[in-house]
């Protein structure tokens, strides 16, 4: 955690290695952000990784472009902490471009991840054009489904509400993205209120 986090910022960590979730109580004030940062890294990395395993890559790279809101949350991420995260990856011997590219996967999650900590639920009208979204997709549509996607974050919502289930049946964890720990940071939090407001 301490080469990721140098300015000590971390509010909460998931460990991959043993699959545990870590609360830094002294950083959380209030229940309300105890219950953000476990949220986070519960149904966030964990649930995420739990649902996407070998697809993490493509299906974040596929949200990114398709959800304009949530690549902009990715960037302030990358921008606040990116160039760290790169030094700790090629630092640990891993070559410079794979850890941008790492990190640039990881910058969408962490903001995924501090959506899935408002813990949002999926409404049904989200489901309908999420499966509708789907199979635009199943048929080579993708510009439009990219499209909806934009307008009404129904894939987003629709990944996050699996990625809850996931972790309430207790399924494994499998994303080919190494072993590092994962932090929650104040960022997250200053996020949680932007993504409430567009969600408005």
């Amino acid at each position: 955690i301490r080469s990721s986090d140098p300015d000590g910022e971390a509010r909460a960590w998931f460990d991959s290695k043993t699959d545990s979730v870590y609360l830094i109580a002294d950083k959380l004030p209030t229940i309300a952000d105890a219950q953000f940062a476990l949220f986070h890294e519960t149904y966030g990395h964990y649930g995420l990784r739990s649902v996407l395993g070998d697809r993490y890559g493509a299906e974040l790279m596929q949200l990114r472009r398709a959800n304009q809101q949530l690549a902009s949350e990715a960037s302030m991420w990358f921008a606040a902490y990116g160039r760290n995260e790169v030094a700790v990856r090629v630092a640990k011997g891993m070559d410079r471009m794979d850890a941008e590219r790492v990190v640039r996967l990881l910058s969408t999650e962490e903001a995924l991840a501090d959506r899935a900590g408002s813990a949002a639920p999926l409404k049904g009208w989200d489901k309908f054009l999420a499966a509708l979204q789907k199979a635009l997709r199943a048929i080579g549509f993708d510009k439009v489904a990219d499209w909806l996607e934009n307008r009404s974050e129904a894939e987003t919502l629709s990944l996050l509400a699996r990625a809850r289930e996931r972790v309430r049946e207790g399924a494994p964890i499998a994303a080919p993205v190494g072993a590092e720990a994962l932090a929650s940071r104040p960022l997250g939090a200053a996020l949680k209120g932007s993504i409430n407001d567009a969600a408005e």
